[in-house]
């Protein structure tokens, strides 16, 4: 790292809150614009199919970016990574106004698929190069703070947006924000990358492989996976069961979402305290069994009272184990650009599996009951992780 470029990055408080005030707009500006592209596309008449089919581009091309981006992050450096991604998204979105077919749309979420990758690796290396000086108990402040922005800050402003000005401010406000975004991370993003031990080059999947060959690599890598998918689970089917199936009202239903939101946000900024008190395979055992706790109270439960507590305990148990995961990863010593893309495609994976696995059961036990099915999949989750750790990977 140059003296310059040392100079430009502020204090470890004034890092972290400009840091904090970046992932909240960067959430809101990734929810302003999945919203708006969504209200856009049911006003052009695109059907349910059309519609999933736009937004599962964007998810697609993310996760095939994810990790090929944290090789190219490593050695371009996280600020001109970020800037440089920063402006696709707000070009793209200065086009998308003049979008009149579904088609169109899709490719747009597309490209601005291929740019994301790029900024939240960029954001997950900074972070997590910098916890170690700004505290551990700080390990939760960003995935708290991008909650906010997304569940939250983003979906208030697309209604506001959209309602008052349409879809064309709305997608013009999501490109500036982009582009504010970007020209504002030039300010206190270290020109960074990762130092080259000198080392003989490996292959790409070699180098993959010898990264998750590294216990608390793969450990967090495979629990993100797995909490992501779990999480998915419940707000891709959630509202169906509230409404469907319990029959409560769909303010009610829709309510049990923003719960989880919000307590997941509190608790990553509130249970620090508590979180970095814990051992690793302490706070492991905590997760997993608040976690099935919380599946067994949203497959079994019969009234609102009951799916809110599950909504609070999966809350408490994806926070604390992510605030974990983000501990290890940050004191690991591999490349953290390179580490960062792998946990990025184990949580957006994640995703996609827990929505896809809870519809394809759904096809042989009752929705309710995926709930209950899923405990089965935490608890070979950690047979695994446990059989996997006597096969002497290396801890660092």
């Amino acid at each position: 790292m140059t003296t310059q470029a040392f100079a430009a990055q502020p204090s470890g408080s004034g890092f972290i809150y400009r840091f904090m005030l970046l992932a909240v707009v960067s959430g809101a500006s990734i929810a302003l614009g999945r919203i708006s592209t969504q209200l856009f596309a049911i006003h052009l008449g695109a059907s349910p199919l059309q519609i999933g089919t736009i937004m599962a581009i964007e998810q697609g091309v993310m996760m095939a970016v994810a990790i090929p981006a944290g090789f190219l992050v490593s050695r371009l450096g996280v600020r001109t990574s970020y800037f440089t991604a920063s402006l696709g998204p707000m070009l793209v979105y200065a086009a998308m106004p003049f979008a009149g077919t579904w088609g169109l749309l899709a490719l747009a979420r597309g490209l601005i698929g291929v740019c994301i990758p790029f900024r939240i690796n960029s954001m997950n290396t900074s972070f997590l190069r910098e916890l170690p000086r700004i505290g551990q108990s700080k390990a939760g402040w960003y995935r708290g703070s991008q909650t906010l922005g997304i569940s939250l800050a983003g979906p208030a402003l697309a209604a506001w947006v959209t309602g008052q000005f349409g879809y064309g401010a709305a997608f013009l406000a999501s490109g500036v924000m982009f582009g504010l975004m970007g020209v504002a991370s030039l300010t206190f993003f270290p020109e960074t990358r990762e130092p080259q031990d000198g080392a003989p080059k490996v292959g790409f999947l070699r180098e993959v492989r010898q990264l998750l060959g590294k216990r608390s690599i793969f450990e967090s890598c495979v629990t993100e996976h797995v909490s992501s998918a779990t999480t998915s689970l419940f707000t891709t089917f959630i509202l169906i069961i509230a409404i469907q199936q319990l029959g409560l009202p769909r303010p009610a239903a829709v309510s049990l979402l923003a719960f989880q939101g919000c307590t997941t946000a509190a608790s990553l900024f509130v249970g620090s305290r508590l979180y970095v008190k814990m051992s690793r395979h302490g706070a492991y055992l905590w997760s997993l069994g608040v976690g099935s706790a919380a599946l067994l109270c949203l497959g079994l439960g019969q009234s609102y009272a009951l799916l809110a507590i599950g909504a609070v305990l999966l809350s408490l148990a994806s926070s604390s184990l992510h605030f974990q995961n983000m501990t290890q990863l940050s004191l690991s010593s591999a490349n953290k650009s390179k580490i960062s893309g792998l946990y990025n495609v184990a949580g957006m994976s994640g995703g996609v599996i827990g929505s896809m696995s809870g519809g394809l059961l759904s096809r042989v036990a009752p929705l309710q009951s995926v709930y209950v099915l899923w405990v089965a999949v935490l608890l070979a989750t950690a047979a695994a992780i446990a059989l996997h750790n006597r096969w002497n990977l290396v801890d660092a």
